[in-house]
């Protein structure tokens, strides 16, 4: 019976990512939902998944939860974050902080990356526990380590603003970078500064502005405000205040203070 509820999960697999056949996920449900009736946990994990998003079946975030839920209570690491994240965002079940950090801390102690990211947050902001900011940089840390990118920013941050550690901009720079060359938009902006103030090194106009540039083209709006003061001194190798207005409109349109700053500034001037 073990070896057949693994078989069916796996046949769900094959089915569902059309791996060594043609997708097909009617056939990957019904592998999915008669391995459940075997007990298999990463079965419970799957068959929630595609409740969840409303694939192949209708979209049914209750029954999704139950299915996560069962799974997470047969030791599925991924099933006890999806409960977690269930938990904390009223997903198919009333909104429960604590049940979120519980799921949380027991999918983290497998080594889940992502289940170590969001206990981190639970500690560094006392959702469902206290707050107690050496064990969200320890579970940063650690999930910073397994490769997730947002923990990796965290980790940096903490280095950066010797948050519950000693102050280390080397770590720092080195988790920013990381994190950056991941695509982390805020790291960008983060390692913009380092470099726009030589921190830990020396200044590189260039460097710091590529970064922000990056990050300003997703959004980022301390980023599209450092656009805008490049164009305006010129630091980039490009002085033009056509662009550095412009950026600064964007950044003010934001709430930006400093670009509204700006902007009433050079309209004086």
């Amino acid at each position: 019976e073990q070896k057949h509820r693994i078989s069916l999960y796996n046949l769900g697999i094959c089915y569902e990512y059309g791996r060594g056949t043609d997708i097909d996920l009617e056939k990957a449900f019904e592998a999915y939902s008669a391995s459940t009736k075997l007990n298999y946990p990463s079965a419970y994990y799957q068959l929630g998944m595609l409740y969840k998003h409303g694939k192949f079946v209708e979209q049914d975030k209750v029954k999704a939860f139950e299915l996560f839920l069962k799974g997470a209570e047969n030791g599925h690491s991924d099933a006890q974050w999806q409960a977690g994240y269930a938990y904390e965002n009223g997903l198919g079940v009333e909104k429960d902080l604590v049940k979120a950090f519980e799921w949380y801390k027991t999918s983290a102690e497998q080594k889940h990356r992502i289940s170590l990211y969001n206990l981190g947050i639970c500690y560094e902001y006392g959702h469902g526990t206290d707050i107690d900011l050496e064990k969200a940089f320890e579970s940063y840390l650690v999930a910073a380590e397994l490769g997730y990118t947002k923990a990796k920013f965290k980790a940096a941050y903490f280095y950066d603003a010797g948050k519950c550690t000693e102050t280390n901009v080397e770590k720092a720079y080195e988790w920013y970078t990381q994190a950056v060359n991941e695509g982390h938009t805020t790291a960008h902006y983060n390692l913009g500064l380092y470099y726009k103030k030589g921190k830990g090194g020396e200044v590189d106009h260039q460097k710091a502005f590529d970064l922000f540039a990056k990050a300003a083209d997703n959004g980022h709006v301390l980023s599209i405000y450092q656009v805008g003061c490049y164009f305006e001194t010129g630091l980039n190798g490009e002085i033009n205040l056509e662009k550095a207005i412009d950026f600064y409109k964007k950044a003010a349109d934001m709430g930006n203070k400093s670009a509204q700053a700006a902007l009433k500034r050079i309209e004086e001037s």
